[in-house]
């Protein structure tokens, strides 16, 4: 979820909040916030090279800056305080949208030296608060044949397969639900994948076990993110022990609880508007 989302001149230090959420208790103090985000710009090009998009922890929260522009052309950053385990290309898909809809409006607010927004017409920075706070909620009402197809791993493992844990995360919520281990360790790993993985490409880690039952004849460990469906935002995330030979098998079964989920979900999700 994003708490806080401001622009400010790198050049001058000087930036303006365009959405704070009230819902939590957070006090944003701009006096630091603005010279903060113009050194940590500053020292990421220095060390870093150049690059519009940066990110960076802050206790509980996610730091993130973006300039969709050469910062030498116009000497802007967009920035968004977010918690911890949002997706950073996410996040970037909604400045990108809402930059479109500044565009005609930024050499204004550059030229005004940020001492006002009042150059953004009301109709826009509405349709700014509906992008920052735009969030698919996953349904809580999944249909039952849906919810036998994951659970029923939980009970029977097949030949040359072990089914380990299962979740499904949001790309601003992270893990929502979970089946199988839930391992603390385990989850947390699979936690730390949703800010930086790319959210349109699936992951597929794979491991070699080498302490195992020799009856088993599962050499492989996999750790498995896919997205599920098209424009929504959730990952299905697993992870199995597995003999190789079985590995297309599992990738079918993967594939097709991934469209269950989507076609179960699809029609009660609201269209992103960026």
């Amino acid at each position: 979820m994003i708490h806080l989302f401001a622009i400010c001149n790198i050049e001058t230090g000087i930036g303006h909040e365009i959405f704070v959420n009230k819902d939590i208790n957070l006090k944003i103090d701009p006096t630091l916030l603005w010279p903060l985000v113009s050194a940590l710009t500053a020292f990421s090009r220095e060390f870093a090279g150049e690059g519009k998009l940066r990110s960076v922890h802050l206790a509980d929260f996610q730091l993130v800056m973006y300039n969709p522009k050469e910062e030498k052309t116009i000497p802007i950053v967009y920035i968004v305080l977010q918690d911890i385990f949002d997706n950073v290309g996410y996040t970037k898909a909604k400045i990108d949208a809402i930059d479109r809809n500044l565009n005609v409006f930024l050499s204004s607010i550059v030229d005004s030296n940020f001492s006002r927004l009042s150059v953004i017409p009301t109709s826009e920075q509405t349709r700014i608060k509906e992008i920052i706070q735009f969030s698919q909620h996953f349904p809580s009402n999944l249909s039952k044949q849906i919810t036998t197809e994951i659970t029923r791993f939980e009970a029977k493992n097949m030949m040359g397969m072990r089914f380990l844990s299962l979740y499904i995360a949001d790309l601003d919520e992270g893990i929502i639900k979970s089946f199988g281990l839930n391992d603390p360790n385990e989850r947390a790993i699979f936690q730390s994948f949703i800010p930086i993985i790319p959210s349109e490409k699936d992951l597929w880690l794979e491991a070699i076990r080498t302490e195992t039952d020799e009856s088993e004849e599962m050499d492989r460990e996999g750790w498995i993110i896919k997205r599920i469906g098209m424009n929504t935002d959730f990952l299905l995330m697993c992870r199995f022990f597995y003999n190789n030979d079985i590995k297309p098998y599992l990738e079918n079964l993967l594939n097709k609880i991934n469209s269950q989920l989507y076609e179960g979900i699809k029609d009660q999700l609201p269209s992103r508007p960026f």
